[in-house]
């Protein structure tokens, strides 16, 4: 050991925080850099970010569906698609200087005692193009601007526990391109009809009590494309050319021929004008591993190459239920929202999130302020229901594609008995094409002229126009009625 660190070592060694300072100062500050850098950075995104949502206006919409709706699920997957249309890329100034985060919309479903009421939240400047969505595909719902329901419960209700509060979040079992089951695998081929597997969700909805409230919240925003293909590629890859066990592919005998036979082509085409010769082993080697694959493998592959070829969104689900403490019952509820999405289990399913549930068998450390950690959880769960927040809760969310989110939220079909949701009670009719318009100069209003002897003025003098004096009728004179006897024959009449 040099005598430099053996000094050094007996003058800090025994004081620890001497020692770290020690370090600090003589270079070991270079190493905290990228550490502060990279937490301002984030710290400054994620406060810029929350002060552009919080300046995004919102309008809320309560949905009253058709009375006899025929539209498939297919009409409400192209409504997803039409909203997705509000995908915007950020530049630098965008995002680190103003702050841009995709908007979002909200679709929910709301019990009040089993009365059912479909709502969608929309950004106020673009609830022409929510609007436009659903009319184009149900002219007949009824959109209509209400207040926010969910202002009817307040935190002084859940802190003084007034009322009883059940609250949870789903997830994904798996990754994101990995689907869930969809519309279509509920259509019997042969009998050709379809099953709607969302109507389970609206009738245990429609047996609350009541008193009891049930909230159903769907949270969506467009999402990157790109994105959701390279991860769904990279699963396919995975699948198909698994690393290691049956790679088929040119050993170095292979790649000797191959020159050579290249070297002869060229010479060729440069001596006697012969044609190109291309050699390539990938076609060949992926029909082989593709060959080799398993019925489920196949299966999975093209399932996930399917969802990466429609529009994604950005997706979280919660729910919220409320009742006072005599009729509250919590199993009852959770039992049934849960089992009525495990009807959508395929590659992919859903699956309660542990640590946003509301309730006691899932709090950890449970016998320590149970009751006051399960108030507070309730509370958080409020807040982020409330406040439309994706990025609150237990996880960011998943990614679901325009015919998932088709499957778990769509209108009621014709053959679905669906008697307590809020239904249109009239039918808008636009007034016919033939219809005339009285365009009198009565009706057209003051004549507007320019201000005389200023052509480059754009303020508008108004003159007014006096009406023409009524013309006198012209001068009817009436013939005395002559009698039966005073008539003349017609002339027209024969004579003998």
């Amino acid at each position: 050991m040099s005598p430099a660190l053996e000094a050094i070592l007996q003058e800090y060694g025994s004081n620890p925080f001497r020692a770290m300072w020690f370090v600090f100062g003589h270079g070991g500050a270079l190493i905290l850099i990228p550490i502060m850098i990279r937490m301002a950075t984030t710290g400054w995104l994620f406060w810029a970010r929350e002060k552009f949502k919080h300046h995004v206006p919102h309008t809320l919409f309560k949905i009253e569906v058709p009375q006899n709706n025929e539209q498939s699920m297919k009409a409400v997957e192209q409504i997803f698609v039409q909203l997705y249309g509000i995908y915007d890329v950020p530049d630098w100034h965008q995002k680190w200087w103003l702050g841009f985060d995709q908007e979002q919309f909200s679709l929910e479903l709301v019990s009040e005692g089993g009365y059912i009421n479909y709502h969608v939240r929309a950004p106020t400047y673009y609830k022409e193009l929510a609007q436009a969505a659903f009319y184009a595909h149900y002219p007949d719902a009824i959109l209509t601007e209400v207040p926010d329901y969910t202002k009817d419960i307040t935190v002084e209700m859940i802190n003084t526990e007034k009322i009883k509060v059940w609250g949870s979040e789903m997830k994904l079992e798996r990754a994101d391109e990995f689907p869930i089951k969809t519309y279509p695998m509920f259509e019997h081929q042969i009998a050709q009809k379809s099953v709607d597997p969302f109507a389970n969700i609206l009738e245990f909805m429609s047996r609350l009590q009541p008193g009891e409230k049930l909230w159903y919240q769907i949270m969506i925003q467009p999402t990157d494309l790109g994105h959701l293909k390279e991860i769904a590629q990279h699963t396919i890859d995975t699948v198909v050319e698994p690393t290691g066990a049956g790679h088929i592919g040119p050993d170095i005998v292979d790649r000797i021929k191959d020159g050579i036979t290249l070297l002869l082509a060229g010479l060729d085409k440069a001596l006697f004008g012969g044609e190109t010769v291309t050699i390539s082993h990938e076609g060949p080697e992926r029909l082989t591993e593709r060959q080799r694959l398993t019925t489920p493998e196949r299966e999975l592959v093209e399932e996930v190459d399917k969802k990466a070829s429609r529009w994604p969104f950005h997706t979280k689900i919660r729910f919220m239920y409320f009742a006072s403490p005599k009729i509250f019952d919590d199993k009852k509820v959770r039992r049934g929202m849960i089992g009525a999405l495990k009807l959508y289990r395929f590659i992919n399913a859903f699956e309660e999130g542990k640590l946003t549930r509301t309730d006691w068998k899932v709090l950890p450390w449970r016998f320590f302020f149970s009751r006051r950690r399960l108030i507070m959880r309730a509370r958080r769960m409020f807040w982020a229901y409330r406040s439309r927040d994706m990025e609150r809760g237990e996880h960011e969310g998943f990614i679901l594609s325009t015919e998932e989110l088709a499957s778990i939220f769509h209108f009621p079909q014709i053959e679905v008995r669906a008697p307590f949701v809020a239904k249109a009670q009239t039918r808008g009719v636009e007034p016919p094409t033939l219809l005339r318009f009285d365009d009198s100069e009565a009706l057209a209003g003051p004549a507007v002229t320019l201000a005389s002897g200023n052509t480059d003025s754009v303020r508008p003098e108004v003159t007014e126009v006096v009406p023409e004096s009524p013309q006198p009728a012209p001068s009817v004179t009436v013939q005395p009625e002559q009698t039966a006897g005073e008539r003349e024959a017609p002339s027209n009449l024969p004579f003998v």
